[in-house]
């Protein structure tokens, strides 16, 4: 089966840039994705944003609009658009950062390679960290991301959803992860099993602690 696409917009008080953002989205993705969903997931805006997906989501079959009533911030909303996302890939674009179609291509060109776990595009400051996995591990709970984080990042991360959930039924496999940089990309992936020197229990914890 076509791998589907799901394209995850956290926004808050993002009305002067959604609709022109939804529209360039809306005429490259059927050329890039067969099978998409647009998922707008606001924050609690106090403008007229959620009224403006709302309408989006009545013209556009492709196009789905939650809304938290409160601000929670952008790693919460995000949060909670992942838990509603249906795609077998789900890529997350935070809309305070230019919305970039060759990121996104480059990102989607990466759903054929083996053992992909999750990658994004080069962040502008910090690399990505090992402690990074852990959070993607409870993605169907929320990828937990502070905010120091989110704004050294391009604002652009693909997730294989398929990988995170085994990851989850084995998480013993987390010692089995690198991350690398590769181009314009960094990447979390599977690789070849290591021998463990010492007790798996105590590996796999320290690693989710980033340690």
């Amino acid at each position: 089966m076509v791998p589907s696409l799901s394209l995850l917009l956290p926004i808050h008080n993002a009305e002067a840039i959604l609709a022109e953002s939804l529209c360039r989205l809306l005429e490259f993705l059927p050329d890039m994705a067969e099978r998409f969903e647009v998922l707008i997931v606001d924050d609690g805006s106090t403008d007229s944003s959620l009224e403006l997906a709302d309408e989006f989501a009545r013209r556009f079959p492709q196009v789905r609009a939650i809304g938290n009533k409160q601000r929670r911030g952008i790693a919460a909303a995000a949060q909670s658009g992942l838990a509603h996302a249906s795609g077998d890939f789900v890529v997350v674009h935070d809309l305070t950062h230019p919305l970039s179609a060759r990121d996104l291509q480059a990102l989607w060109d990466l759903r054929h390679e083996e053992g992909l776990v999750s990658a994004r595009t080069a962040p502008r400051v910090t690399p990505l960290d090992s402690g990074l996995v852990s959070r993607l591990i409870n993605w169907g709970r929320g990828v937990e991301q502070a905010e120091t984080q989110r704004r050294s990042t391009s604002g652009t991360q693909l997730i294989r959803r398929a990988a995170i959930a085994e990851l989850e039924r084995h998480p013993q496999q987390r010692g089995e992860l690198e991350v690398a940089r590769e181009g314009a990309a960094e990447k979390i992936r599977r690789i070849a099993p290591r021998r463990k020197s010492g007790p798996v229990l105590s590996q796999v914890n320290d690693f989710a602690l980033g340690e």
